[in-house]
């Protein structure tokens, strides 16, 4: 068309580290808005919802969303507060523990840890049964109780000190951490000397210490009136023994999964106790909180479940809530969800360069934003409230915030532009090119700058026009600008023309060019296969057709298919099986009786859906050898008898657990599904049989 432009791009991760930005999340797929993880309710739990009639006297949180509720009369409940279903796991009148025992909850379960007499039942948690039963507790008292990995921790007394000339008769009383394993077998796995506590009264102030696990196995320990917070390795060496600037209100104890613990306490300013509460945030290493979040009303306990969920209850009312993670945009300094980045400087090697139009890949959902502001000069040094700066240096020295430098020093940035998928830089003459982005984002949704380009120098298709239409500057910039549209078509089908041979590369093609080149070389690919799959086909083609028809080619390509590498069972391997009766017709059931044919057999979770086994049978037909029979057999994840069922393959041994029905739900042994709707029409129709 006209003389060729050069461009500069960035399009990846090394290219974005090059810069500067503030709360921008830099990454291979471009660049976004950071965010963090807040906490939202997620429902309010209250005593009706669960139909337990007796007080609650203390609930612990399993998985897939259920909840271990012990009353004071001492029934043992499971509550699922996604579906809102109560089940009576262990009534009471067993004799075996009271309404005053505590719950920890493992995975398949329940720890009741009876204070008086000392005592731990352990109590499956699919179907009530009693486990096991150990009393041996060392003389102590169990005063918190957490589980980790099928096994339990329990924090107990050991010991009462008077401490002399104190006028309230104080004691301390010393802790010990018991560790009891999924059997029941139980040994003090920690007693520092450093691990007491301070009363006054004969009797410890009920949930007074809180206990939690976190990921990395640690186990933390929280006196709720004193402040005082010890953290143990999984072996039982004391890491942290610290005194944390809370009040003497302070209640309770939860840890996610990163290891930040979470503490309740009222707000050391002048509020209403009774309404106001805050949830304070604490962290590695000084464990001093970092920030916070409210809570309408009083806080008994507080813990954390393996899916990050918080559990706030209010014991005297019952008024358990339930908070969830969700990512949200994090804001910056001004409360806006809002990020700015410099790109490094762009340099095109030559004085005045007039720079011509900046085209950008992204993804901008509908409430957000990407404004782009440019300037450029001859200089990396330019005059700034008198006196001259390298531009450079001053915007990538990190020493000083982004923001703080932007606001300090007004550069001379050109008109904004919003959103500029393609667009001119007017005005932009000089050797350096600085941009600056600032992508505005909404509480959830952020957009995604993924490829810039910049165009250079100016090239216009008025140079094509007579002289007449490029001596009036009034009507000359118009044309420029109207004529640019024209010239941006031309100019990227030239691009793609220069680089046809890029269709031809199957690592770098992508879309329907895939299924185009596949078509060069006789592969039938429907929609079945995904790009990467096709990809991985074309590239390993030439092998492919030198062993077609053989055992390894259809290995091979059933293997770039489903991702895994089939079992193929031919005659010759079971011929020598079949010397009685019953084991001849149960390998004609499983492989058949035809000498020219094959087995293939691949695991159902690699072609879970009836589209995808259609199109591996394709495969199979169209790969193997003439004249022969293929079966395409699927491994079903079941032991059945006389079918095919391979150990270790498709079959796994394993110990019971509960019925998984996603992420968040699970159905024990005891339930039973039944379809009301049919089972009702049976009995009209049953009543209709013997209606005289």
């Amino acid at each position: 068309m006209y003389d060729k432009s050069n461009f500069l791009a960035l399009n990846k991760k090394s290219d974005w580290e090059r810069g500067r930005g503030e709360n921008l999340l830099l990454a291979e797929e471009g660049i976004s808005l950071m965010k963090e993880q807040k906490y939202t309710f997620l429902r309010t739990i209250i005593h009706n919802d669960t139909g337990i009639s007796e007080p609650i006297a203390s609930i612990s949180s399993g998985p897939f969303g259920l909840i271990f509720l012990l009353d004071k009369a001492g029934n043992l409940w499971t509550y699922d507060f996604i579906n809102g279903q109560t089940t009576l796991l262990l009534k009471a009148g067993h004799n075996l523990f009271s309404g005053q025992a505590i719950l920890a909850a493992a995975k398949n379960i329940i720890f009741v840890i009876e204070p008086n007499p000392a005592a731990i039942i352990a109590v499956s948690a699919v179907n009530g049964q009693i486990l096991w039963i150990e009393s041996e507790f060392y003389g102590g008292i169990p005063l918190a109780a957490v589980s980790v990995n099928e096994q339990l921790l329990v924090v107990t007394s050991l010991n009462d000190l008077h401490m002399p000339g104190n006028e309230f008769n104080s004691k301390i009383t010393h802790l010990a951490i018991i560790k009891i394993t999924s059997e029941g077998k139980s040994h003090i796995l920690a007693s520092p000397a450093s691990l007491f506590i301070k009363h006054d009264t004969d009797d410890l102030q009920s949930g007074r210490i809180g206990t939690a696990v976190g990921n990395d196995g640690n186990l933390y320990i929280f006196d709720n009136r004193e402040g005082q917070l010890w953290i143990f390795t999984p072996n039982g060496n004391l890491l942290v023994n610290k005194r944390l600037s809370l009040s003497n209100s302070a209640k309770s104890m939860g840890v996610d999964s990163e290891g930040f613990i979470y503490i309740c306490d009222q707000p050391q300013v002048n509020q209403d106790a009774e309404n106001n509460w805050s949830v304070y945030i604490c962290s590695a290493p000084n464990w001093e909180p970092i920030r916070s979040f409210n809570h309408r009303g009083t806080i008994e306990y507080i813990w954390l479940d393996p899916e990050n969920r918080i559990f706030i209850w209010k014991l005297n009312e019952f008024n358990l809530s339930i908070l969830e993670r969700q990512d949200n945009i994090r804001l910056d300094d001004n409360g806006n969800p809002r990020g700015v980045y410099i790109f490094p400087v762009l340099d095109s090697i030559a004085m005045e360069m007039d720079w011509h139009r900046i085209t950008m890949d992204a993804d901008i959902p509908d409430d957000t934003q990407i404004r782009v502001s440019y300037f450029a000069s001859d200089n990396k040094e330019i005059l700034l409230q008198e006196r001259m700066r390298n531009i450079e240096v001053y915007l990538q020295d990190r020493a000083v915030p982004l923001t703080e430098k932007l606001a300090a020093i007004k550069l001379p940035w050109k008109q904004e532009l919003v959103n500029p998928r393609d667009a001119l830089l007017r005005e932009a003459r000089g050797r350096y090119l600085w941009l600056k982005m600032e992508l505005i984002g909404s509480e959830t949704r952020t957009p995604l700058l993924k490829k810039v380009r910049i165009y250079f120098p100016r090239t216009s298709l008025i140079s094509y026009l007579p002289a007449v239409y490029q001596e009036s500057d009034g009507s000359q910039g118009f044309l420029d600008r109207f004529l640019s549209l024209f010239g941006t078509m031309l100019q990227e089908m030239e691009e793609k023309i220069d680089h046809l041979d890029r269709i031809f590369d199957p690592e770098v093609v992508s879309g329907t060019f895939l299924s185009w080149l596949a078509g060069w070389l006789g592969i039938s690919a429907d929609d079945k296969w995904s790009e990467d799959q096709l990809r991985c086909l074309l590239i390993n083609a030439p092998s492919l057709y030198k062993k077609r028809g053989t055992r390894a080619g259809m290995e091979e390509i059933i293997s770039v298919y489903t991702g895994e590498k089939p079992i193929i069972v031919e005659y010759f391997q079971y011929k020598y099986l079949q010397e009685t009766i019953e084991i001849k017709q149960l390998m004609t059931q499983l492989y058949g009786q035809d000498p020219y044919g094959f087995a293939v057999m691949v695991k159902q979770d690699l072609v879970p859906s009836a589209s995808q086994v259609s199109a591996l049978q394709r495969i199979i037909d169209e790969e193997k050898p003439a004249f022969t029979d293929a079966r395409l057999v699927v491994l079903q994840p079941w032991i059945y008898m006389d079918m095919h069922s391979y150990l270790g393959i498709n079959t796994y041994l394993t110990e019971l657990s509960l019925l998984r029905l996603d992420d968040k739900s699970a159905m024990p042994f005891s339930s039973v599904i039944i379809d009301m709707e049919r089972n009702s029409q049976r009995d009209i129709h049953s009543r209709e049989q013997i209606t005289p």
